[in-house]
């Protein structure tokens, strides 16, 4: 997750810029119990372009705060057959989502929630135990069955499913039926910790990442890890494992995200400490924490890699697959990394990579972002066009291809999107006077980008105020050019 916004403590183991001329959206914000209400179409900046000279603002659609007192966060995103958006995540204790009331079986616990296209407020499913319950990723199947994935420990339920951790965090794979009702759950787990990535689905099953310290057993097999590895898993839509491979290394490996295609290729987007190995041996490695795209054909073997290693540290790729097959892949990066006989470098601290790959690994398109501060990208999703909507968090002035931004307080959330052949759409920041942090990004089908994550005070988007409920609370917009 960020590197602004504590995510040890979150995930051990996921106000808007001033706009121009377009002016504030004209409607009233609804009412949604402790949640703010539904803005108004149009929001702050409209789509005439914001002031000093920075690029068009995408107009708010509707925003939503949710949380209670403590610590709540949003991790996951999907759209359905009907246009509506569900939502994945965690709260503690006690929380208002959207009008519903909600109580944790025991600290953190998990919920799967939709919203109409408006932004009203649907359905709300929880899960969880006495332990901690952490959703880190959600994906639909063109079935319209869903998985949301992440890590637990103890004894969970879900409906009328149960399941029991191993040893200390097991993932969870929990799917739900297209209105959101639990319908199986399977987990992998071993003797030490297991915590998840993220997942996707394609031909009818779930493709789930993660890492592990300790043993993993996977198809009935056990594995060992020599510090932190990591692991690929696919599970089909009746819970049942289909798969599954390690990847060690001899330094810890962190496996953050994952595509796939319909024919079964997928990809995964990962950083590690040393040379990781994919099957025929380790990479090649820098000295840093090298950064990797890996592609694996329909049956799960290695196929090839396209690195970015250089002796300074690389954040891990999160990917986005686009309808011709090409991958867009963005994440955080330090110093120079080459990239064949060019090079990306950083203006300072950590910048933002972002890579357009073909099928085979070729850089198809390349760019470096950000300030002297710490800008990192680290939820990618991809459109129907081609475009990719990318979010993370920045600390200070920064630049994401149409003008400067500036955060307003620690750590603000951005959010911007590119054209299918690099250019700038626009670009976006929520954030309040504490740190803040995004969850998850998605493309909907009519091109329109839904933004979900958590923010640590008060803050507004569009012309929804949020004065704060507590701890950290979640935010789930819609933005449309």
């Amino acid at each position: 997750m960020s590197c602004v916004l504590d995510w040890a403590s979150l995930e051990p183991l996921g106000s808007a810029g001033a706009g121009g001329s377009g002016g504030q959206g004209g409607g009233a914000a609804g009412s949604g119990g402790m949640g703010a209400g539904v803005g108004a179409e149009g929001g702050t900046g409209g789509d005439t372009g914001g002031e000093g000279g920075m690029g068009p603002l995408p107009r708010v659609a509707w925003a939503r705060f949710l949380g209670g007192a403590s610590l709540d966060a949003a991790s996951g995103l999907a759209h359905d057959a009907q246009g509506r958006l569900w939502v994945a995540g965690r709260f503690t204790d006690s929380a208002d989502l959207a009008g519903h009331a909600v109580v944790s079986a025991g600290g953190e616990d998990g919920f799967v929630m939709v919203f109409d296209a408006d932004g009203t407020p649907g359905a709300v499913t929880t899960f969880g135990g006495l332990g901690v319950d952490r959703p880190v990723g959600l994906a639909r199947a063109a079935s319209g069955r869903m998985a949301v994935v992440g890590q637990f420990e103890g004894t969970a339920s879900a409906g009328g499913l149960t399941y029991t951790s191993q040893g200390g965090s097991d993932v969870f794979v929990l799917v739900l039926t297209p209105d959101g009702v639990p319908d199986c759950v399977v987990t992998l787990g071993g003797l030490g910790d297991v915590m998840a990535g993220e997942v996707e689905a394609a031909q009818g099953s779930f493709y789930v990442v993660g890492r592990f310290q300790g043993t993993l057993t996977l198809g009935g097999t056990d594995y060992t890890a020599q510090g932190l590895d990591g692991f690929s898993a696919v599970i089909d839509e009746t819970c049942t494992y289909e798969r599954g491979a390690v990847l060690p290394s001899t330094g810890d490996v962190y496996v953050w995200d994952v595509a796939a295609a319909a024919d079964g290729r997928s990809w995964l987007g990962l950083d590690s400490s040393a040379g990781v190995d994919f099957g025929s041996g380790p990479v090649a490695h820098a000295g840093g924490d090298d950064a990797y795209v890996a592609r694996f054909d329909p049956d799960g073997g290695f196929v090839g890699v396209t690195t970015l290693s250089a002796p300074m540290a690389q954040v891990a790729p999160r990917l986005g697959l686009t309808p011709n097959g090409e991958i867009w892949a963005y994440g955080g990066f330090q110093g120079s990394v080459p990239l064949g006989s060019a090079a990306l470098t950083s203006a300072g601290g950590f910048d933002i990579y972002g890579l357009r790959l073909d099928a085979t690994g070729a850089v198809l398109f390349s760019e470096a972002l950000g300030g002297a501060g710490r800008e990192v990208a680290d939820e990618v999703a991809a459109g129907p066009s081609g475009e990719v909507a990318v979010g993370g968090v920045f600390d200070g002035p920064a630049d994401f291809g149409d003008g400067l931004r500036t955060p307003v307080g620690g750590g603000d959330v951005f959010a911007f999107v590119r054209e299918a052949d690099g250019s700038p759409r626009w670009s976006f920041v929520i954030g309040s006077a504490l740190d803040d942090d995004p969850g998850a990004i998605h493309v909907m089908p009519d091109g329109h980008v839904a933004l979900a994550g958590v923010v640590g005070g008060a803050t507004t988007i569009g012309d929804v105020d949020h004065p704060g409920f507590g701890d950290y609370d979640i935010f789930v917009t819609m933005l449309r050019p």
